[in-house]
């Protein structure tokens, strides 16, 4: 789960990777201006740099040589105050804590400081994505970290991708998601964490929430994250949405999705799916949902970057300083287009709000349920109505579930932790409070193996279900193919007023939909390619 944020798992940041650029250009002899030197669209791929974003607003420009030691990042290079003005052309020595993000175009070394890949933006060259994400940049993969089950099947769906909100650093935040697996204790239980996209992983916490529970029973997670054991399924007689029967599609968890296109004339329009379920003797009952996002919030945030162009580090730079713009880009798209209302019928025939579910990220399915407080028996049946936005989600379960008490999780950390077949010591295994403050990188096509140990399971006839306790941020890698769509004038109308600009964006959308899910898929970074360091 993502907790109160709201923007999509496959987006934002940007960022640079490019090998083999020329080794000796230098800046005092190319560029002839603050502006060509700082923003060159034509010249990203062509001239390596790095450029430092300090937390005032100037930024440090670097030749390709630069260096780090443990407090500071030195190389010859050119200083602009937050006006742009150059300042000093010299050898500069710029302490790490004070740089928001950073920027290049070309692979950070294996031996360079940490803290830069960690808040480096980069632009990728689109030569390394394959067809579908030059032809259709926007429904080009993207993900923050997916875990799988290490079960050996290679065609494995993903289990939960974490915190899909936290798209910069200053968005880090933990996330607990539904694994779906139960599990005894006494047993070595592994994970499979990838980077699966051009993208990079902070990792800071990797830990499972396991909660001991009867083996006829279930656990599940409320959108404000607190666990309920629930027993009874309520049988659903009837499911109906605009398209008519929906019942069999919803009956059963088995990725038979019912999902909806969007209206062809504003993005932003709602739909309602209307339930029935066979339930005579409720005492505390639960509608759990089974979903994930289309490609419309994906397409909605590929466009905001591709928007920003080559200013995109520029603008995230003053994100990472400025809360109030941090706290509107969480809520831009949820404010436009809302969650999965849950209402119940009265006896009076009128409908009582009950609550929302909300998640981001078109890759896992989340599992949730939502506590009723307002349900009334009508004729041996229950009611319940699901208001949410024409082709925003895609959902494969609907069940009522009786609730049979809250509970708290046992939390278990990592035992040992693999990077591309090798053990490592990782900070994920570390049980200090003070070094838990540290982080796992993950570059694109890098894949942990994680092992646990579950405790002994002390009552006959439980097992656990098992959660995952992640938290971290990501960084989104720039794609080549986005910089010619920039428009600031158009990010802006878009940061304004979200819904008049969803609406406008209704035919380009249309352009894409059809097509938009199978095409992400087919252009997963790790489909054809290695690791970043064999790059």
């Amino acid at each position: 789960m993502k907790k109160s944020v709201y923007i999509s798992g496959s987006i934002l940041i940007l960022f640079a990777l490019a090998c083999g650029f020329a080794k000796d250009y230098n800046f005092r002899n190319v560029y002839y201006s603050h502006n060509e030197l700082i923003h060159q669209t034509s010249r990203l791929q062509t001239l390596p740099y790095l450029k430092a974003h300090h937390k005032d607003g100037s930024v440090y420009i670097f030749e390709d040589k630069w260096e780090t030691d443990s407090v500071n990042l030195s190389g010859f290079g050119t200083y602009y105050d937050f006006k742009r003005t150059a300042v000093s052309e010299k050898l500069q020595v710029v302490p790490l804590d004070s740089i928001a993000l950073f920027e290049t175009n070309r692979k950070i070394e294996s031996n360079k400081d940490k803290r830069v890949k960690m808040l480096s933006v980069m632009t990728a060259v689109d030569v390394v994505l394959g067809i579908i994400c030059l032809t259709s940049p926007k429904t080009c993969f993207g993900s923050c970290p997916t875990f799988y089950f290490d079960d050996g099947n290679p065609n494995r769906l993903a289990d939960a991708e974490s915190f899909s909100n936290a798209i910069a650093p200053s968005m880090e935040y933990n996330d607990v998601d539904d694994l779906r697996y139960s599990g005894f204790g006494d047993k070595i239980v592994t994970f499979n964490m990838l980077n699966e996209a051009l993208e990079t992983h902070v990792v800071k916490k990797t830990d499972l929430a396991i909660v001991s529970k009867p083996l006829a029973f279930d656990v599940f997670i409320s959108p404000e994250e607190k666990f309920y054991v629930t027993s009874a399924n309520y049988r659903l007689i009837n499911a109906s949405a605009s398209e008519g029967d929906i019942t069999k599609v919803l009956e059963f968890s088995d990725m038979k999705e019912r999902f909806s296109f969007a209206d062809n004339k504003t993005l932003v329009k709602k739909e309602e799916i209307l339930m029935t379920f066979d339930a005579k003797d409720l005492q505390n009952t639960g509608l759990k949902l089974s979903f994930r996002q289309t490609m419309m919030t994906t397409y909605a945030l590929y466009s905001a970057i591709g928007y920003m162009g080559d200013e995109v580090a520029d603008i995230f730079a003053k994100l990472e300083v400025s809360k109030d713009k941090n706290e509107n880009l969480k809520t831009l798209l949820y404010n436009a287009l809302g969650g999965i209302e849950v209402f119940s019928q009265q006896n009076d025939l009128t409908w009582k709000y009950e609550g929302e579910m909300y998640e981001t990220g078109p890759i896992a399915q989340n599992h949730e349920i939502l506590p009723l407080k307002h349900l009334q028996n009508i004729n041996g049946t229950i009611k319940i109505k699901l208001v949410l936005n024409k082709g925003l989600w895609r959902l494969d379960q609907a069940a009522l579930l009786e609730i049979e008490q809250e509970t708290k999780p046992i939390y278990v950390q990592p035992l040992k932790v693999f990077k591309n077949g090798a053990e490592i010591k990782s900070v994920l295994t570390l049980k200090e409070k003070g070094e838990r403050n540290q982080c796992e990188l993950s570059m694109p096509g890098d894949a942990f193996k994680i092992q646990y140990s579950l405790p002994e399971i002390k009552n006959k006839g439980y097992n656990y279900q098992v959660f995952l306790d992640a938290k971290g941020y990501y960084i989104e890698w720039m794609r080549a193919s986005w910089l010619k769509d920039k428009d600031l004038l158009a990010l802006k109308r878009m940061l304004e007023n979200p819904v008049t600009w969803l609406n406008g964006e209704t035919s380009n959308y249309k352009k894409y939909e059809a097509d938009m899910e199978k095409q992400f898929w087919e252009s997963k970074w790790t489909k054809n390619n290695t690791s970043y360091e064999s790059l």
